[in-house]
């Protein structure tokens, strides 16, 4: 809630100072949350939320497919590919959904939809 509403951080006030990675922490948290850490926590993030969307899907009945592979496949020359990825399809780029969605009068469609998050503080 802080976060939305530009409050300082419950959570950094006793931490306010401290060194976190490359940086230290202040008293909004953006610091820490802009600064560049170990492993892969950006990845971490955007698949919690999509392991969460996916099961909000399922439970509002979406009909869905998560991280579609092969989708592009076909639009990629395949032809470069080394001898040990021989069979192996490259994929380019991988969705995060395919939902099936209803438009006007009941048609139903088939629809990309790739998972975007934004943070509230500076960029690197």
């Amino acid at each position: 809630i802080e976060e939305h509403m530009c409050l300082p951080s419950p959570v950094c006030a006793d931490r306010i100072g401290c060194r976190v990675g490359n940086t230290t922490v202040d008293k909004f948290g953006d610091k820490v949350g802009a600064g560049k850490m170990e492993g892969d926590g950006w990845r971490t993030r955007h698949d919690t939320i999509k392991v969460e969307l996916s099961s909000l899907f399922g439970w509002a009945g979406v009909p869905f497919q998560c991280e579609v592979f092969n989708h592009f496949a076909p639009l990629i020359p395949q032809e470069g590919l080394s001898r040990m990825e021989r069979g192996r399809k490259r994929q380019g780029l991988v969705p995060d959904f395919l939902l099936e969605v209803t438009k006007e009068r009941g048609m139903k469609q088939m629809e990309l939809a790739e998972l975007k998050t934004i943070s509230c503080c500076p960029s690197r």
